[in-house]
């Protein structure tokens, strides 16, 4: 493959990625017209495969892909001895644009700048997303806040975009307001995701840990006092609508206490072989039943869902997996300091989300997997650097 083919392989996913947003936004799910974003989202899937192959050909390839590798080939074994194969595409989805991600960025090809020229169209077209919702709930619900909307984790995965280059002032300000998207949407894992991502990722700038221009140290300022007391009136005016949020019970919960605790329970009556493998692919969903919604629900965790899915086997991989990116901080802060506290916020939000909403089962994930490929392979790529020049260095002297 030549560097015009890597080139626009580059522009190519992220105007599909685009695309696809733009049919989540304004292409109704029941539409025919949905077979579009399916199609494109099927070509995303097989770039991405190619460059699977290709990573492992030609770099040096990481513990990461390694793990992960070792992860997706689980899901692959227990899909296709399973009716529910169907859904192996979605899970592979996100997960395998790590390995473009990844390959693209140490190349690069895949540059910061791509990515925040995609993340600005993102945003829009999440906030108009999240003005529908917000007209959607209000005529339909009457007070449009006691029902959740799931636009709030693309805002998130927004927020872990744009950190990547804070020394923006344009950056700041839309991690602000991707910020008020994820409280808006009052989708309570989103929030306290964003909470904790927003507080990390400005504490550099506040200490001086990250340099930025005057600018941008103005509008954080600015924006910090202005989000402050939006979030006082805005937890004034609707405190007994952020405590129903908050509740787990059956008026404010979703009702996962009651998912994971069956789950643990039909593991635990389980024999020793449905303990250690699990009950199959997707079993989750055949077990618990149609919920109070009125459809089939899922574990809305990573964990519970591989624990009785895959048994102890797919949880130890998994885990494996997120204990190699906790790992990873260290080669971050190393070589590729500047995005440290971005990777750290990563991470961060991949553990709490794994918990209380899922991440192997979300589509969503693709915009970490972008993230992650991004800063893994800047890391990566220096270190490679630093040892060719001491190699080199050894063999001068």
């Amino acid at each position: 493959m030549n560097f015009n083919l890597h080139k626009g392989a580059t522009y190519f996913v992220l105007l599909l990625l685009i695309v696809v947003a733009v049919f989540n936004v304004f292409i109704d799910e029941d539409s025919p017209h949905r077979i579009i974003a399916i199609i494109l989202q099927a070509v995303i899937l097989g770039i991405s495969f190619v460059y699977y192959i290709v990573s492992y050909v030609t770099i040096a390839t990481t513990l990461t892909h390694n793990l992960l590798s070792l992860f997706l080939l689980m899901l692959f074994v227990y899909g296709v001895l399973s009716p529910n194969v169907s859904q192996l595409p979605i899970l592979f989805y996100g997960l395998v644009f790590f390995y473009l991600a990844y390959f693209l960025s140490y190349k690069g090809f895949l540059k910061l700048n791509h990515i925040n020229q995609f993340t600005i169209i993102l945003f829009f077209l999440t906030a108009y997303s999240t003005y529908l919702g917000v007209l959607d709930r209000a005529e339909n619900l009457g007070v449009f806040y006691r029902k959740a909307d799931n636009v709030g984790y693309t805002a998130l995965s927004l927020m872990l975009l744009l950190i990547l280059d804070l020394r923006k002032a344009w950056n700041v300000i839309l991690l602000m307001l991707s910020y008020l998207l994820v409280l808006i949407s009052f989708k309570r894992g989103a929030m306290l995701a964003g909470t904790v991502v927003l507080m990390v990722s400005i504490w550099p700038i506040l200490t001086g840990k990250l340099p930025v221009s005057r600018t941008t140290n103005h509008v954080l300022i600015f924006f910090s006092f202005v989000g402050f007391f939006v979030l006082f009136y805005f937890s004034f005016l609707y405190w007994d609508v952020i405590t129903y949020r908050f509740v787990s019970d059956q008026t404010g919960g979703s009702g996962r206490d009651l998912f994971w605790s069956e789950i643990l329970k039909g593991w635990i009556n389980a024999s020793s072989i449905n303990q250690i493998f699990g009950f199959g692919f997707f079993k989750v969903p055949d077990y618990l039943g149609e919920s109070l919604y009125g459809e089939a629900v899922y574990a809305h965790s990573d964990w519970y869902e591989l624990l009785f899915d895959h048994g102890v086997l797919g949880l130890m991989i998994y885990f494996f997996f997120v204990l190699n990116l906790i790992w990873h901080r260290r080669i971050v802060y190393i070589y590729s300091k500047e995005y440290y506290y971005a990777y750290l916020c990563l991470v961060a939000a991949w553990l709490m989300k794994s918990y209380y909403s899922g991440m192997y089962l979300d589509k969503g994930s693709i915009f970490y997997m972008l993230s992650l490929g991004f800063i893994l392979s800047s890391a990566y790529k220096r270190k490679h650097f630093k040892r060719k020049l001491d190699s080199n260095l050894e063999i001068t002297v």
